[in-house]
């Protein structure tokens, strides 16, 4: 079982876009331990926010690149709950 720390590291790794791969020679660990994947895709998805918030902020500020990255996200989530 990996500790808090290593898996803090983890999820850190992860919000740097280093592939599961680097990750594992990085951190010294293996993608088998029990909490690596959860750590993982925690820090990917938490790095991947902070970029949509970005890009929605700059969006609403008018810049039009912002713009169409921003219609992209919505057009690509699927609506089915309306």
């Amino acid at each position: 079982m990996l500790n808090d720390e290593k898996l803090a590291e983890i999820e850190e790794l992860a919000g740097y876009f280093f592939t599961e791969e680097e990750v594992q020679e990085i951190s010294g660990t293996d993608k088998s331990m029990p909490g690596f994947r959860k750590a993982f895709r925690k820090g990917s998805l938490k790095a991947e926010a902070e970029i949509r918030k970005s890009i929605i902020e700059l969006a609403k500020a008018g810049s039009s690149p912002a713009q169409t990255l921003a219609w992209r996200m919505l057009e690509s989530q699927k609506r089915t709950e309306y």
